[in-house]
């Protein structure tokens, strides 16, 4: 995990439109490849953006790392369709 930077994309106005609309393409193209039964479509990504600092998919060593920063579950499911395990994150 070093080097790993994580960076909160703002909805509100601090980056240049198209910036931001940038970043956001790019996180919708990385979560759609990820997890194709939920893909979203960038209304659905600028929306989340404004509620969710991160969405995260993690193994047990993210898990750790996601803790260490200050990170709690908030839940666990299966997505329809799939047989891997998401856990949600939110900040604590």
């Amino acid at each position: 995990m070093n080097g790993l930077r994580v960076e909160r994309v703002a909805v509100d106005g601090s980056l240049s439109e198209p910036l931001l609309g940038s970043l956001l393409a790019d996180w919708r193209h990385v979560h759609n490849v990820i997890v194709p039964p939920a893909a979203l479509s960038p209304g659905e990504v600028r929306e989340r953006a404004g509620r969710f600092l991160l969405e995260v998919a993690a193994n047990t060593e993210g898990l750790r790392f996601a803790h260490a920063h200050g990170y709690v579950e908030s839940d666990r499911y299966v997505l329809p369709g799939g047989s891997a395990l998401w856990i949600d994150l939110r900040l604590a």
